[in-house]
C-alpha cells in the first residue's frame, strides 16, 4: 500500500510539474485564439499594457541615441533627440493596444490606433473589434522557450515577409500566470 501511495503521489507531482511547464504555451495559444477572434478584452487579461509601452519606449529611444551618438555637437541633432523622444511616446501609446498587439501576435504589423481618448490606449478592455480577421496565427512562423524560470520568449514572423521577427517576452506573474510585458522589435 505504500508503494501505491508513494507511486501516486510522484506521478502527481510529475503531472504538476509538466503542467506547469506548459503554463506559457497555454497563455500564448490564449492569447493567439483572442487575436484571431479578434477579441481585445480576452487578449488585454494577457497583457501588461503599460511595463509593454515602457520596454518598447526604452528600446527605441536607446536606438535614437546611439543613431545620433555621431552628432553630439550638433545642436540640431539635440534638438531633433527632444522631438523625436516624443514623437516615439506618442506612437508607442497610439500602437500598443489590443488591435495593435493583436497583429503583432499574428507577425503582421500594427497600425495606430485612431485618436479616441485614453481608451485608445489600450488600458481599457470594454473595446472589442468583431470584424472578420485579416489573417490567423497559423499566417505566421512561431517559436516559443524559457529564457528563465520566470521569462518567456515568443519569437513571430509573419510566413510572406523578410523582415526581422518580433519577440514577445511573457513575464510569470505567480506560480502559474504569465503576462507579456515586453516587445523586442528588430531596430
Amino acid at each position: 500500500m505504500k508503494k501505491f501511495i508513494s507511486g501516486l503521489a510522484a506521478l502527481a507531482i510529475a503531472a504538476t510539474g509538466i503542467w506547469l511547464y506548459f503554463t506559457p504555451h497555454l497563455t500564448v495559444r490564449a492569447m493567439q485564439t483572442a487575436a484571431d477572434n479578434r477579441d481585445a478584452p480576452a487578449l488585454s487579461r494577457h497583457i501588461n499594457f503599460p511595463a509593454v509601452r515602457e520596454s518598447l519606449k526604452g528600446s527605441l529611444n536607446a536606438k535614437m541615441m546611439s543613431t545620433l551618438k555621431g552628432n553630439e555637437g550638433n545642436p540640431f541633432a539635440t534638438l531633433g533627440a527632444a522631438l523625436a523622444g516624443k514623437l516615439i511616446e506618442g506612437l508607442v501609446d497610439a500602437m500598443i493596444t489590443p488591435e495593435g498587439m493583436a497583429a503583432l501576435i499574428k507577425g503582421e504589423k500594427p497600425k495606430p490606433a485612431a485618436p479616441a481618448g485614453k481608451a485608445a490606449q489600450g488600458d481599457s478592455p470594454a473595446r472589442n473589434d468583431t470584424s472578420a480577421p485579416s489573417g490567423t496565427a497559423r499566417d505566421s512562423d512561431t517559436t516559443m522557450a524559457y529564457e528563465s524560470w520566470d521569462s518567456f520568449a515568443v519569437t513571430t514572423r509573419k510566413r510572406s515577409s523578410k523582415d526581422e521577427p518580433v519577440v514577445l517576452v511573457l513575464t510569470r506573474e505567480g506560480l502559474i500566470t504569465w503576462k507579456l510585458t515586453a516587445l523586442r522589435l528588430p531596430l
